[in-house]
């Protein structure tokens, strides 16, 4: 990061003649340099990743209803339901969005002594390995069924995308001067098992999207 120093005009007062305006003098702004570092985190899931897109079709339904369209019902295709559900960088490769692991990341501050959410969400930013998505490798994808609750006596059965043995490399850019790359890998390994990411996870009274830090034990 740059530093160095601008010339910024001090004002002596409000300016009510052209002699008062000859009051005002210039005084020296130091920028200092800001320790911008980028590292690399690997983390891998110990329960199932489960995704929930919004997808295009559930947009359109929307907005036709807004605008006052309508749209013919159609029977309900699972397969595609469940494929439109998963974020992906390209047709061969799946992510998920890098403000899902920096919100669970943020939401732990709390537990490291010296971190504050505030602290944490300025002092760090996560890089996407394409856009605002980090890639998701895995072993097995599989089809999660599951009754859930729409509105008031109202019911349905979500299908969704689950991503079993998954892991992902977070690409961190942080200010050294505000936080250490040990807090940094600290709140990943707390936000794995306290809050997690995706559909369902332990801060939803869940249990899937948790992981882990991968070390080099």
């Amino acid at each position: 990061m740059a530093s160095g120093v601008i010339m910024v005009k001090k004002s002596k007062g409000k300016a009510k003649s052209a002699l008062n305006k000859k009051s005002s003098s210039e005084e020296k702004v130091t920028i200092s340099p800001m320790d911008l570092r980028i590292m690399k985190v690997g983390v891998r899931g110990i329960s199932p990743l489960l995704q929930n897109k919004f997808s295009d079709e559930a947009r359109d339904q929307i907005l036709n209803k807004q605008t006052g369209k309508t749209s013919q019902k159609k029977n309900r295709d699972i397969k595609a339901e469940v494929e439109s559900k998963i974020h992906k960088i390209d047709d061969k490769t799946v992510g998920f969005p890098v403000v899902g692991f920096k919100k669970a990341m943020v939401e732990c501050a709390p537990y490291l002594e010296g971190l504050d959410k505030k602290r944490v969400r300025g002092a760090m930013h996560l890089i996407g390995d394409s856009g605002n998505l980090v890639q998701i490798d895995y072993d097995e994808m599989v089809m999660n069924e599951a009754m859930v609750q729409l509105a008031r006596n109202t019911r349905s059965i979500a299908f969704r995308p689950e991503f079993r043995g998954w892991k992902a490399t977070l690409t961190i850019r942080y200010n050294a001067s505000l936080i250490s790359p040990e807090q940094i890998v600290n709140l990943a390994n707390y936000a794995g098992f306290h809050i997690g990411v995706g559909d369902w996870t332990p801060q939803h009274n869940g249990s899937f999207g948790q992981f882990e830090v991968v070390t080099n034990e």
